[in-house]
């Protein structure tokens, strides 16, 4: 703290002896031991109380930041929600468990309807018979979930393609 040596000790140390009497030498030392104490004391609590302030600081910064993320965030959902001149209104969200927040199985592919057959036959029957029957909305459907789940399936290592 002072960078005294050896001899500067020595030093001040007969000086003391020659001002004080000896007798008076530890009452002098318990008292300059009460006063460093003291000032040690006062030493710590204003430290405590920098390091309080500080950190009210800090949790008030915090706390504005989070305000302000919070009122952009409200104001981004807002600009998200309003509608653009021009623009189709979409459909309200159903109020129902999947509207708040509830999980569910993963939806199905989505897939046409399977078309419904002519209310009538045909006028005149083709002229040249066809080569391949048509293809079915069902029969698509099939394929796709199939080569889907060939897709995902394991290989034979055992990890995904």
């Amino acid at each position: 703290m002072f960078d005294l040596s050896l001899g500067e000790i020595g030093v001040i140390a007969l000086l003391v002896l020659v001002f004080f009497d000896a007798e008076q030498l530890p009452g002098l030392m318990r008292q300059a031991g009460r006063i460093y104490a003291k000032v040690r004391g006062a030493s710590d609590e204003l430290r405590r109380a920098f390091n309080i302030e500080v950190a009210r600081a800090e949790a008030e910064n915090r706390r504005d930041q989070l305000d302000r993320r919070r009122e952009n965030a409200a104001r981004n959902r807002d600009a998200e929600q309003r509608p653009l001149p021009g623009d189709v209104p979409a459909r309200p969200a159903p109020n129902n468990a999947m509207s708040r927040g509830a999980r569910s199985a993963p939806a199905a592919p989505l897939v046409p309807p399977p078309s419904e057959p002519p209310s009538e036959p045909p006028s005149e029957p083709p002229s040249e018979p066809l080569s391949e029957p048509p293809v079915t909305a069902a029969e698509t459907a099939h394929a796709a979930e199939t080569a889907h789940a060939a897709e995902t399936a394991p290989g034979p290592t055992g990890d995904n393609a």
